[in-house]
């Protein structure tokens, strides 16, 4: 229906050749569409949703409870229950994230999955034909992140200090 905000849909990127991917969020599928928006390919991976122990539940449900401003808060003399607190989540992460995908100089589609985990970033690699490549382990956690001009480059932030900084990959075929 076109609208941004509707559920199922996470990412999409244009490739160089003008086609377009388009992410589904809770089935591993990948619509690629030419530039006049017909569909040519479909992408799917039969991959499992990561599996949370009853313990990283309740550790992220109270990380979301605190809210991303309860640092703040905090550090100002309140009290951590006077942070803003984040929608309702599923625990349960979708197989890939939102601003999951890139396609790179070489027409590869990168896919930024949610199985990496803390500390690490792990990505699902396709050809220009929608053929599986691989995996790529980035051994940092990723915020913002973008392949292009040969590299990777990704926002990491500081779990102790919240400080981000810009970290960059050289891409070897």
């Amino acid at each position: 229906d076109g609208d941004p905000a509707a559920p199922g849909l996470l990412s999409m990127a244009v490739d160089t050749s003008g086609r377009v991917a388009v992410a589904q969020s809770h089935a591993y599928r990948i619509s690629i569409f030419d530039s006049e928006g017909a569909e040519v390919a479909v992408v799917t991976r039969d991959v499992a949703r990561t599996e949370r122990t009853e313990a990283e539940i309740t550790e992220l449900a109270a990380a979301l409870s605190r809210g991303p401003g309860a640092r703040e808060v905090v550090a100002a003399g309140g009290r951590a229950s006077d942070a803003p607190r984040p929608p309702e989540v599923d625990p349960l992460r979708p197989h890939f994230a939102h601003d999951a995908l890139a396609w790179d100089d070489t027409n590869r589609l990168w896919v930024r999955t949610a199985r990496g985990g803390p500390g690490r970033t792990l990505f699902d690699l396709f050809g220009a034909d929608g053929s599986f490549l691989g995996e790529i382990a980035v051994e940092a956690e990723l915020g913002a992140w973008s392949v292009g001009q040969g590299m990777l480059v990704g926002v990491t932030e500081d779990p102790d200090f919240g400080v981000h900084s810009v970290a960059r990959w050289r891409l070897v075929n």
